[in-house]
């Protein structure tokens, strides 16, 4: 088969990519289907994470019902309508998420509206009997009670305040446990209460009375009935909240059942779209592999030709020839192959001759750029040694200028830090100031307290000789009531004697004597009471002298607080004056430091532009001596190159006899390939003539630059440095126009 490199080479790229595409396909496809499984996962996660959200709002929820249950109050009831409210956001959000659950979605919202209902009647309720014991139900019955409270203690009577005490203490156990038993007991009580009322008060007072003991009694009823109801609320109200959990875990597990069959349909997937890619890419490899095989033996049989044909030429033996099979792009590289091997020996002998001159030309360039060089690296030398010098004295001089930089930073932070401290002791002399004042108004007020706690003391005193005096009137009651008992013994002793006729005397005598003993006894209550006043006053006056101890303490506490500021006015005056001192020489240390940072600038200015014309002497002597060593280096290339060239000529010299011999076939064969070779032939040798001639031009340059800029110090080279290459230029440019 007769197919060119350029067929065989498409057939193997257009396999390629077909494969390419084939396989991007698949991979395509895979990665779509990934994709969208990808998508509904996370549909279904952020759906499962907002179900989650609503089960933990819902316990949140849950926590702040029961507080309200247990402690109603509008703080609490905020929180669960807010949770509420936090919950029909994440149903939306769940229902847009996730249509396949809006069943079970509407449904948790008609649960979330039942609980927020009952929570509604139940908030109610709880604000009908009220939060606290003056708001609500429980604000009337507390005034109610108060009212009739109020009345009994006006009227007092012992009996009907045992009954108001018995009454309340049933109300309170009622609305600490409200059983019936209990609202049953307060009933009892209350009309215990009102039928000793009814006999007691009087017409104006009995009807404040029994408004307020309807009033009351109708409120606890009202109350019992709110207590029931609540309770009933509160039975609905758990069952609402609990069905909500339930239909919430059901959610939370319905998504997470069909995130795990997305989970295993996508590894499926995946598994089998891998398994497909595998296969088909062993086969394509498998057929670019028995293509590229062929095509492979096919090139590198001629390949091999032409690799032989070439280390045979490579080794010297200028006759050989590349035998020509086919038609293919190898098959014209091998014909050309032929005509640059016939041609190869002319080019040779040319070469020669143009490697001999140029041996020649480069030695002589090679002498005079090695003198000039010496000499230029002894000016080089000294250039350096002044430029290091003037480098030297300018990093001195900078070193210099950044200790004083440091210095004159310290001393501003110095003067910065004396004038804060200016500052502070102004403030410290005004609080100073401040605080004398106020020490002055302490003193004053501590001489008036002890003016005002010396009257109360007095007063104390006074009062304890008045218990005392009331003490012994006490004493002299005390013996009146037992006079009055004795002669109402006596009245009784006679009234006995006298019979019938003294009987009204008697009944009269007996209540004289229960006056009598209930006078005693209350005067040995106020004997009691008294006798507690005058201890009391007695530790009042103990501590009342205690009183006058403490004051005269303080009053000598408030004068040495006041010699103390004192001293620290007159120390902070001082240092005001010690600070003053330094600023004073801080600004004479920044006047001078001012002047002689700017005789080191002038200083540094100076050295620096001694060390910039230094650089720019040794620069210029650096770029000569690179010149020069270019102009060596260059001398040495043409000299390498031209001994390279006449080792490379050798060893084809052995084959100049075939020369003609091979000319006169490749003419008789091929007479047009003959005359592109020799083109070629020509075109070869010019370029190198004229690349030969390019170098030693540039060299010449080079050199005629480097010598006229370093006239001053080459004064003993010869002045044929400059024409022995130019006649040897110019011999050069007459051999190769000949």
């Amino acid at each position: 088969m007769s197919w060119t490199i350029r067929k065989k080479l498409s057939v193997i790229l257009l396999s390629s990519l077909i494969g390419i595409i084939i396989i991007s396909a698949f991979m395509i496809i895979s990665s779509l289907t990934a994709k969208h499984e990808s998508n509904q996962i996370k549909t279904i996660n952020r759906a499962l994470h907002t179900a989650q959200d609503i089960n933990a709002t819902m316990k949140d929820a849950r926590i702040h019902d029961q507080s309200f249950t247990q402690e109603p109050s509008d703080k609490s009831a905020k929180q669960v309508d807010s949770d509420v409210k936090a919950i029909k956001d994440s149903l939306n959000q769940l229902q847009k998420s996730d249509s396949s659950i809006s069943k079970e979605v509407a449904t948790l919202k008609k649960q979330i509206d039942n609980y927020t209902s009952s929570f509604d009647n139940l908030k109610s309720i709880k604000t009908q009997i009220g939060y606290t014991q003056d708001a609500g139900l429980n604000g009337y019955i507390s005034k109610y009670k108060k009212n009739i409270m109020d009345l009994i203690t006006q009227s007092k009577d012992s009996a009907l305040t045992t009954l108001g005490q018995n009454m309340v203490i049933a109300q309170t156990t009622y609305l600490e446990d409200p059983t019936d038993a209990n609202l049953n007991a307060f009933k009892d009580s209350l009309k215990d209460l009102d039928s000793k009322a009814q006999d007691f008060f009087s017409d104006d007072k009995l009807d404040q009375y029994n408004q307020a003991s309807l009033e009351l009694s109708s409120d606890m009823d009202t109350l019992s009935s709110s207590n029931t109801l609540s309770k009933s609320i509160l039975t609905d109200f758990n069952k609402n909240s609990d069905t909500v959990s339930k239909t919430v875990a059901s959610i939370t597990t319905s998504l997470n059942k069909k995130t795990n069959d997305l989970y295993g349909t996508q590894s499926t997937v995946q598994n089998v779209f891998l398994i497909l890619m595998i296969i088909l890419g062993v086969l394509i490899l498998v057929i670019l592999g028995i293509v590229g095989t062929w095509l492979y033996r096919s090139i590198s049989q001629s390949i091999q030709t032409l690799k032989t044909g070439s280390e045979i030429l490579g080794n010297g033996n200028l006759s050989y020839r590349v035998p020509l099979e086919g038609k293919d792009e190898l098959a014209q590289l091998a014909t050309a192959f032929n005509q640059m091997a016939a041609n190869m020996e002319e080019t040779i002998t040319k070469v020669t001759e143009a490697a001999d001159h140029l041996s020649s030309s480069s030695q002589n360039l090679a002498a005079i750029s090695e003198e000039t060089n010496a000499q230029a690296v002894e000016v080089n030398e000294a250039v350096q040694q002044v430029g290091v010098g003037a480098q030297t004295q300018a990093a001195h001089l900078e070193e210099s200028m950044n200790l004083l930089t440091k210095v004159s930073r310290a001393v501003e932070d110095t003067q910065s830090i004396s004038e804060q401290m200016q500052q502070q002791s102004t403030k410290a002399q005004d609080a100073n100031a401040k605080g004398i004042t106020v020490v002055n108004v302490l003193q004053e007020s501590s001489a008036k307290f002890l003016d005002v706690a010396k009257t109360l003391i007095g007063d104390i005193q006074g009062v304890a000789q008045q218990s005392e005096e009331i003490t012994s009137i006490v004493k002299i009651i005390q013996d009146i009531s037992k006079n009055t008992d004795l002669l109402a013994l006596n009245a009784a002793i006679e009234s006995a004697r006298a019979g019938e006729a003294g009987h009204g005397f008697a009944v009269v005598s007996q209540e004289i004597r229960k006056l009598a003993v209930r006078s005693k006894n209350e005067t040995s209550n106020i004997q009691t009471v008294i006798g507690e006043i005058i201890e009391r006053l007695d530790h009042i006056k103990q501590e009342a002298n205690k009183l006058n101890d403490y004051c005269n303490e303080q009053d000598n506490n408030v004068t040495q607080t006041k010699h103390a500021f004192d001293d620290i006015d007159a120390n902070v005056v001082s240092i005001s004056g010690g600070i003053s001192n330094i600023q004073s020489a801080i600004h004479n240390v920044t006047a001078a430091n001012s002047e002689l940072s700017t005789k080191l600038e002038e200083i540094s200015a100076i050295s620096e532009e001694t060390a910039a014309s230094t650089e720019q002497v040794c620069a210029s002597s650096e770029s000569q001596t690179e010149a020069i060593e270019e102009v060596n280096k260059s001398a040495m290339t043409l000299q390498d190159i031209a001994l390279a060239l006449e080792q490379e000529v050798a060893k084809f010299e052995r084959t100049e006899h075939l020369q003609d011999d091979i000319n006169s076939e490749a003419n008789e064969e091929e007479p047009e390939v003959d005359e592109a070779a020799a083109s070629i032939e020509d075109s070869e040798a010019g370029q190198a003539l004229e690349e030969y001639e390019t170098t030693e031009n540039e060299a010449e340059a080079v050199v005629e630059d480097e010598l006229a800029s370093s006239e001053t110090t080459t004064q003993d080279v010869p002045e044929t440095i400059e024409d022995a290459p130019a006649e040897d230029n110019q011999q050069q440019k007459d051999e190769s126009q000949s």
